[in-house]
């Protein structure tokens, strides 16, 4: 069962002019068929912490595979 469970970790920093959080919050986003993972965010203040997990390879690959669409 460990051999398929995998995790991400990300941060992003925002400027001011770009959002900010008063306090703390968080949101829990559960796995759906086009992004077969879930993540929870945290942000405080300027800063975003996202932990995704899934399982499985196939998953995995997909997750390091994906396309920023910010650019």
């Amino acid at each position: 069962m460990w051999d398929s469970k995998w995790f991400g970790l990300s941060f992003n920093f925002k400027w001011p002019h770009e959002g900010f959080v008063f306090g703390f919050s968080y949101d829990f986003f559960d796995w759906e068929e086009s992004i077969p993972w879930s993540s929870v965010a945290f942000r405080i203040a300027f800063l975003t912490i996202v932990a995704d997990f899934g399982y499985g390879e196939d998953s995995k690959e997909i997750y390091n595979n994906r396309i920023d669409f910010n650019e």
